[in-house]
């Protein structure tokens, strides 16, 4: 069974960079066209002012799953502040069971913590198994996004 805590960047960093390796080969958008380079320092300012929350997935002490979330007041509607998850992995011997479900849920009390009150999740369209994980888990599709490079 895993345990589920919310960690700073420093603490979950050196074990997050490397499965951000596994998760960029696998989910990533970008991976035919570029190579992975996290900007760790924005993650770091968004941390400094109280807008990331970073979720660690363990295997007693081993890192086997993370998710990061930015919370955001929307420009919009001043009574909507967004949870914006910027990623969401679990290695693949541990997408079992309950444990994509329980990682959500944290990203979820996380987001609250910061004072969100939605969470939206921009996903691949070709990661099959994750979308429908969030419908059950009452999530549903309220935009759809486009993207060209300019």
């Amino acid at each position: 069974m895993l345990e589920f805590r919310v960690r700073s960047l420093r603490e979950i960093y050196p074990q997050a960079s490397i499965l951000s390796e596994l998760n960029f080969k696998e989910t990533s958008i970008f991976r035919k066209e570029h190579d992975l380079d996290v900007n760790w320092g924005v993650y770091a300012q968004f941390e400094q002012i109280g807008a990331l929350a970073c979720i660690g997935a363990y295997d007693g002490k081993e890192l086997v799953g993370y998710a990061a979330v930015i919370c955001t007041p929307h420009p919009h509607h001043k009574d909507i502040v967004l949870g914006v998850v910027q990623v969401i992995f679990l290695r693949k011997e541990h997408r079992k069971g309950r444990n994509g479900n329980e990682l959500i849920r944290y990203v979820e009390l996380a987001a609250k913590a910061l004072g969100a009150n939605h969470v939206t999740f921009n996903i691949p369209k070709d990661q099959k198994r994750l979308h429908p994980l969030l419908i059950c888990l009452g999530y549903g599709v309220k935009e759809i996004n486009y993207m060209k490079k300019v």
